[in-house]
């Protein structure tokens, strides 16, 4: 899988964090998961591709919603086991 850097823009500062994700890397995912499951807001993030993503990250798992360009939103859950979900729904636009 590919990597996707995804900018985080803080409430309580105008400071805008990089946060970096390898998806493909397991290591990378418990990582992030460690570091940043405290985090009380989605996060939004653009793929390599250009589709819109929304991620939320939690101590045990990672959702991300992209929207791609062809209508539909993969939904993935990355579990802190390495287990990997992939869900499609239809976009409502």
């Amino acid at each position: 899988m590919s990597e996707n850097k995804v900018k985080k823009s803080e409430r309580e500062t105008t400071e805008t964090k990089l946060i970096e994700i390898d998806f493909g890397n397991r290591d990378s995912i418990i990582e992030t998961m460690d570091k940043y499951h405290h985090l009380d807001q989605m996060i939004f993030a653009q793929n390599e591709l250009g589709e819109r993503q929304a991620i939320s990250i939690y101590k045990d798992k990672i959702f991300v919603d992209t929207y791609q360009s062809n209508g539909w939103i993969r939904k993935n859950v990355y579990h802190r086991d390495g287990t990997i979900e992939e869900m499609y729904e239809k976009d409502g636009k």
